[in-house]
């Protein structure tokens, strides 16, 4: 003899109590995670900000030692060619740069003779020492504001020669 198994159905009724969310319940839920993500993201699209602001001192402090370089070369270049020629002039005003992702620099180099140098050259007996200033500039795109790097050398070449 087979036995028949009933199968129970189970319906699932919704209490007359409980109709869902409210509309203040949802407003809730969403404020609450609205004050939650907003101070995050805004983190995270400050943090990349000051990426590419990093990204963009760390080039211009490269061009920047590339121009101190330059003007060392040219100096004992100078002063190995006629030592009395020392300083050469090495003024260089707003030479543009290679643009990197998109961002324009310009560097500058000034040569004057620094208050804070007082002792004598030993080259001479004048104080002949020269300081000479590379500036490297840059604006930058979201801002609008200019930022610089900048590095200062002395060179005399009977010591650095």
């Amino acid at each position: 003899m087979t036995r028949k198994v009933a199968k129970s159905v189970h319906y699932c009724r919704m209490d007359c109590g409980q109709r869902g969310d409210t509309l203040i319940e949802v407003l809730a839920a969403m404020t609450i995670l609205a004050i939650i993500i907003i101070p995050f993201s805004m983190l995270g699209v400050n943090v990349f900000q000051w990426l590419a602001a990093d990204a963009h001192q760390g080039q211009a402090f490269a061009y920047a030692r590339e121009g101190i370089q330059y003007v060392r070369q040219q100096e004992l270049s100078a002063y190995s060619n006629n030592p009395t020629s020392f300083p050469a002039a090495v003024t260089v005003t707003n030479k543009p740069l290679v643009s990197v992702n998109g961002i324009a620099y310009t560097e500058s180099i000034v040569a004057y003779q620094p208050a804070w140098i007082s002792s004598l050259s030993s080259l001479s007996s004048q104080p002949a020492l020269y300081s000479w200033k590379v500036t490297v500039s840059w604006v930058e795109p979201g801002t609008g504001i200019t930022h610089s790097v900048s590095l200062e050398t002395v060179i005399d070449p009977a010591i650095s020669g």
